[in-house]
């Protein structure tokens, strides 16, 4: 009996030698590669540059066509994506202030032109007569247009810009004057 006992402790020896001995060599170690991508939202405008010409009160003049009232030429504008997400893209417009010059008489920003006071629009890849939208008039110097006028879906997408512009029904400061289109790219949500 104590031989049989004694072959059974070895046996169960082994076998939990062995059941260690596999369980040692299952329990190896691995690695796991982690790489993370910077978000980049940005979007270009070209050419970047829109001249109305020389207008009169009350005239208007925009970028979709070749022959505006003023006979400048063609300026569509081009807005790209060069982010690596989905971008949205909100326009804004400032008042137009005098070139060069502080302290002067400001034409500002507004729904209806009057004096002092002009229109400016926008049209996002116009397809035949565009369909003008007026920037909001919130009384800033930057009005906000809080609303994606278009997602860029893909680095490389473009969009085409056209501007118009209602020129002021009477104009008490007659030099030049400068507006300023922001071009402001978010990470569509």
């Amino acid at each position: 009996m104590k031989e049989n006992n004694m072959k059974s402790l070895i046996a169960s020896i082994l076998v939990l030698g062995l059941v260690g001995f596999v369980v040692g060599v299952g329990t190896q170690a691995a690695d796991v590669d982690v790489t993370v991508t910077p978000q980049i939202v940005s979007a270009t405008v070209g050419d970047g540059d829109v001249d109305y010409g020389t207008l009169a009160a009350g005239d208007s003049a925009h970028t979709n066509t070749a022959a505006t009232p003023s006979g400048t030429a063609l300026e569509t504008q081009t807005i790209t994506s060069t982010s690596n997400v989905s971008t949205d893209i909100v326009l804004r417009s400032s008042d137009a202030a005098k070139t060069g010059e502080l302290g002067v008489t400001n034409w500002a920003l507004g729904g209806t032109a009057g004096t002092d006071i002009f229109v400016h629009s926008y049209d996002i890849d116009a397809t035949g007569t565009p369909s003008w939208n007026a920037f909001p008039d919130d009384g800033t110097f930057d009005n906000t247009n809080t609303a994606p006028v278009v997602t860029l879906v893909n680095n490389g997408n473009t969009a085409t810009l056209d501007l118009k512009i209602d020129m002021p029904d009477t104009i008490t400061e007659t030099s030049v004057h400068s507006i300023d289109i922001t071009v402001v790219a978010t990470a569509t949500n």
